[in-house]
């Protein structure tokens, strides 16, 4: 049996890295038959022949144009270098071909904000006197804005542990109280009678779900920063943090596994300014937030994305709430979490039989992205919501809020 193999063994011209950028744009392409088609994009339709589409598909991502000419001249063999440039110089004529400069500066469309709205702070709360009071107390030792209102959304169960909360309020030396939103109840079900049935499912009664409605409801026209009453302040930097911003879309959230509580909780760098950081992200137009991380001016940020797989960076575009990770323990943790531990933790939580039972049932872990970046989906309850505007409210039972930036 023999095999032949034939491959391109001649050297490769240098490539300048730091040369522009330049992507296809999106688009869709309709065959005419007899070797051409037209490529449909925002910017209207656009004919051109299947061998040029074909060019175009090749260069989807942000590249220089020697790597793009490189990729073009593996794929289809023979082309002259010279007819190569010719194409791509058309495409980018046509705007079928978009450098990175332009590409950021139409993001520009929203401007940045130019003040940080009022915010209410709320704590979500259910038979946990233990853990309520480790919030206020960590809360006493945060720089929070004086006009800033702490509300406690209380969904306990019993008596004692509603008697036990409003206690700790009283002696809390904070400017904190119970949300009382009967008054905003009364003003939807006047507004909306036909409705009436289907608000009070949303937020009166216990749940998850409603308890978050009712978080979104007290803190209505404002930014919301949303506390469990288990939230330990400072927050920290992950162990492995990078600076800068991913811009490509992700739900993945790497899991690292601890032997123990107190690691767990250890682990990373104290952040105190990071609610701070948090809120002004939050309710930022992308134009805005590119402009914080210091990427609109910043070659090569969008190296190797594609235009057709960042629907979500179009003009206009809005920051509607921002999730920070999640320390300690997790009796919520999704199965496939532990598919995503790297190397260490897996031979950690496994190295013996009782460890790898005990870890399982109440891991001590840190589950979070080592770089910030921009997501559709998470499964965290968001940290900070711009409530400045009308949002969607959770399913009344479940937790469903902790998909609540799906969109």
């Amino acid at each position: 049996m023999e095999f032949n193999f034939s491959f391109d063994a001649s050297p490769k011209p240098a490539v300048d890295v730091n040369a522009p950028l330049f992507a296809s744009v999106a688009g869709t392409a309709t065959d005419l038959g007899n070797g051409e088609c037209v490529f449909r994009t925002t910017d209207g339709p656009h004919v051109m022949t299947t061998q040029v589409l074909g060019a175009l598909d090749r260069c989807r991502a942000f590249r220089t144009l020697d790597e793009h000419i490189q990729t073009i001249q593996q794929v289809i063999p023979g082309v002259p270098l010279d007819g190569i440039k010719r194409v791509l110089d058309g495409l980018i004529s046509r705007r079928l071909l978009v450098s990175e400069v332009d590409f950021l500066a139409g993001l520009k469309a929203g401007a940045s904000r130019a003040t940080e709205p009022a915010a209410t702070l709320a704590i979500r709360a259910c038979d946990r006197p233990e853990a309520v009071k480790q919030c206020l107390d960590a809360l006493r030792q945060q720089s929070l804005p004086p006009d800033m209102p702490i509300l406690l959304v209380d969904d306990s169960r019993t008596s004692a542990a509603r008697d036990a909360h409003h206690k700790l309020l009283a002696d809390s030396g904070l400017p904190v109280r119970s949300a009382a939103l009967e008054t905003r109840l009364a003003a939807l079900r006047k507004a909306l009678p036909e409705h009436a049935a289907v608000i009070d499912d949303l937020f009166v009664g216990a749940g998850n779900g409603r308890n978050f409605n009712r978080a979104l409801l007290a803190g209505a026209g404002r930014q919301l920063v949303l506390l469990d009453d288990d939230f330990v302040f400072d927050l920290h930097r992950h162990p492995e943090y990078k600076p800068g911003l991913d811009l490509a879309l992700s739900a993945n959230l790497p899991v690292r596994f601890f032997d123990d509580l107190g690691a767990a909780l250890a682990s990373g760098t104290a952040d105190a300014g990071a609610l701070a950081e948090h809120r002004r992200r939050c309710g930022q137009s992308l134009a805005g937030l590119l402009e914080l991380e210091g990427l609109q001016e910043t070659r090569g940020a969008l190296r190797g994305l594609e235009p057709s797989n960042l629907p979500h960076l179009r003009p206009g575009a809005r920051i509607v709430a921002t999730v920070n990770g999640h320390r300690g323990r997790s009796g919520s943790m999704r199965c496939e979490g532990y598919f995503e531990l790297d190397a260490t933790s897996r031979s950690s939580l496994v190295a013996t039989r009782d460890r790898y039972l005990r870890s399982i049932e109440n891991p001590a872990l840190w589950v979070g992205p080592t770089k910030a970046h921009l997501a559709r989906r998470v499964n965290f309850t968001p940290f900070v919501v711009d409530a400045t505007d009308m949002l969607g409210f959770a399913a009344p039972e479940g937790r469903s809020e902790d998909a609540f930036l799906v969109r």
